[in-house]
């Protein structure tokens, strides 16, 4: 939901250069993707939730730190570790999360199961650029990343029912296999 405004806040308000602007783009992508991998061990090693509170909740940390911070975001300095270090948080929730759709899909029909899991993700990532765009254009920046440490922890409430277990043994017969 922040992606929207962040290219306006670093060009327009902080008067970051395009350079800069595409340095810290680059630098959160790369350390997300290797923190991706760090995360699929995580969360082979804790459990699919777990990694994905953890990942969870490293975000919306990040969230807020990034708004008690306000006063160093003109610095590029703070922005290059900002970027860095949050998006270990990034790659950790992106990781955990496909793999706990592997684990809701049921093998028959597990290419089924798992691209309906990746368009809903896609789906959520359209509906949050949709109304970050939109709020962005009437909210400070410090409230919209407020309100995105808030809408990061929400969806947590729903993993006590997200049972792989269950998800499997609820899919009788129907499935085709090769």
């Amino acid at each position: 939901m922040v992606f929207p405004l962040v290219y306006p806040l670093f060009t327009r308000a902080l008067r970051f250069s395009e350079q800069q602007v595409a340095t810290l783009s680059t630098l959160g992508s790369a350390v997300a993707a290797l923190a991706a991998i760090a995360g699929g061990a995580l969360s082979d090693r804790i459990g699919r939730r777990r990694a994905l509170v953890v990942g969870c909740a490293g975000v919306a940390a990040f969230n807020l730190a990034f708004v008690l911070c306000r006063g160093l975001w003109t610095s590029y300095g703070f922005q290059l570790g900002f970027a860095a270090t949050s998006a270990v948080a990034s790659g950790i929730v992106y990781a955990s999360l496909l793999a706990l759709f592997m684990d809701l899909a049921h093998p028959r029909l597990a290419a089924t199961h798992f691209q309906v899991s990746m368009a809903l993700l896609n789906l959520r990532g359209v509906w949050g650029n949709r109304l970050g765009g939109r709020l962005a254009e009437r909210v400070a920046p410090a409230t919209m990343f407020g309100a995105g440490a808030i809408l990061e922890l929400l969806p947590l409430v729903l993993l006590p029912w997200l049972n792989p277990k269950k998800a499997k043994a609820g899919v009788a017969g129907g499935g085709k296999t090769d």
